[in-house]
């Protein structure tokens, strides 16, 4: 790809995130005062005002803007309001949890999706198409904290297999992974199944059957490979979902990552915390689809000439 692509993404980029952290910062201080949520009711007059002048509330929303704009070039994402800690020490705690999770979730999704479009592909029209079919409608309509309930009440409640709730073992992580890659799996599932029944039409594999080369070899060798372009592309796409339904799994399970922190701060108005998790899950989605264009040229070299 050129140079002239990846400037103009860049710059996209960029664009995306400066809108991302300005709406973040005018919604979340023009829907309500924080120092009603931090401080408690009989608070002092004298104190209300030391705790917006030690935060700079009392200062313009304007001015306040371009403080945290500046603060954000110098790396500086802010202190938390209610123990004054560094929004990136308190993330930074949090957020090796959500990528575990995120890992085992995307696990779940590639191991189940994938495979199952190829065999829904392969046996066109069959009882096994329809059942996938099926799964990829549910994987779509099901809402992550309703599939969460159904698995603590079957394996936590009645099998007693699994833990419902927290961390600390592999155990743990087997119901919020699977939850959260349900999702990913049946849009894997579905877009694996387009692909793979448009690439197996073309005249080439049609030749290779002719050829009498072996089915798996031309599954596997051809089909597949220029199946991967749309396949890459919703991979890319639910990385910025999975980050979004972290934020509902990890409140079902209990689970100690960013998404329960970003619940339980906004709850309490911690704008700062709040901010910086915002703009840390934008700027993994507007990654994520940096590295799907990444990857498109070096699974087809025609798009780094057409580029």
């Amino acid at each position: 790809m050129g140079r002239r692509f990846w400037l103009k993404r860049l710059l996209r980029t960029l664009i995306t995130l400066w809108a991302v952290v300005t709406f973040t910062f005018v919604v979340l201080r023009t829907s309500g005062d924080p120092v009603v949520a931090l401080l408690s009711p009989d608070a002092l007059p004298a104190e209300i005002e030391q705790f917006r002048q030690k935060w700079n509330l009392d200062r313009s929303l304007l001015e306040q803007y371009f403080a945290y704009m500046l603060n954000l070039f110098t790396g500086d994402f802010g202190h938390s309001y209610q123990d004054g800690r560094a929004v990136t020490a308190i993330i930074a705690e949090r957020l090796p949890n959500t990528l575990q999770l995120g890992a085992v979730a995307y696990l779940w999704a590639l191991a189940i999706g994938i495979p199952a479009g190829i065999l829904a592909a392969l046996k066109r029209d069959s009882l096994l198409d329809r059942g996938v079919m099926t799964f990829a409608v549910v994987g779509f309509a099901l809402p992550n904290y309703f599939l969460g309930i159904l698995l603590i009440l079957l394996f936590s409640f009645h099998l007693r297999w699994l833990p419902s709730a927290g961390a600390g073992s592999a155990l743990h992580l087997i119901m919020p992974g699977l939850t959260l890659g349900f999702y990913v799996a049946g849009t894997l599932a579905r877009f694996t199944r387009s692909a793979m029944l448009e690439v197996l039409e073309r005249p080439y594999m049609r030749t290779i059957r002719a050829k009498g080369a072996p089915f798996l070899y031309g599954v596997l060798r051809h089909a597949l490979p220029n199946a991967a372009i749309p396949i890459v592309t919703i991979l890319g796409l639910n990385l910025g979902a999975l980050v979004g339904g972290t934020v509902v799994v990890e409140a079902v399970f209990g689970w100690p990552g960013i998404g329960r922190l970003l619940v339980q701060t906004v709850a309490s108005r911690d704008l700062a915390v709040v901010q910086g998790l915002v703009l840390m899950m934008a700027t993994f989605m507007v990654l994520a689809n940096l590295l799907a264009d990444l990857t498109y040229s070096l699974i087809d070299p025609r798009i780094r000439v057409s580029k």
